[in-house]
């Protein structure tokens, strides 16, 4: 019964690394390494399930991404986001139109701003159903990440 206990735990601990590599998983190595190192953390075995399935994950991802560049906050005489920091003589600058977008919002990178498309028919005289991009909800734009959609950068 011990031994069913431990294979279960370590099947269960490694299910990242399992998932992956039947998913074919491009560094299935780095995954297992990786999986072995911060596994242990409750935060590093739920990362581990979001490099496993990066499309299902895309929109968390970018929302955290996009809140972490409106929040970071780098050491050094920069202050927050690279942002001059008056207390030190360096004046004010400007907040500028984002080069990326200029207005919050950028092409869809999966179904590169379509929105949506027509699958091919599975049979001869079957029709082609239209399929609708998960990622950006059929809009063909998602949130800019240079900006966080705002279409201001400093």
């Amino acid at each position: 019964m011990r031994v069913i206990s431990a294979l279960f735990f370590w099947a269960c601990y490694f299910a990242p690394t399992i998932v992956g590599y039947v998913r074919k998983y491009p560094s299935v190595g780095r995954l297992f390494f990786m999986n072995l190192a911060i596994g242990w953390t409750v935060v590093g075995w739920f990362f581990m399930w979001v490099l496993v399935f990066p499309k299902q994950f895309a929109p968390l991802t970018d929302r955290f991404a996009a809140f972490i560049q409106r929040n970071a906050v780098r050491s050094g005489p920069a202050g927050p986001m690279g942002r001059p920091n008056p207390a030190d003589g360096s004046g004010s600058q400007q907040m500028r139109t984002c080069p990326q977008c200029s207005n919050g919002k950028m092409r869809c990178p999966t179904c590169q701003g379509k929105g949506s498309w027509y699958e091919q028919p599975t049979t001869a005289g079957g029709s082609a159903p239209l399929t609708r991009c998960s990622y950006c909800s059929g809009s063909g734009t998602v949130q800019c990440t240079n900006c966080a959609g705002t279409g201001k950068v400093w």
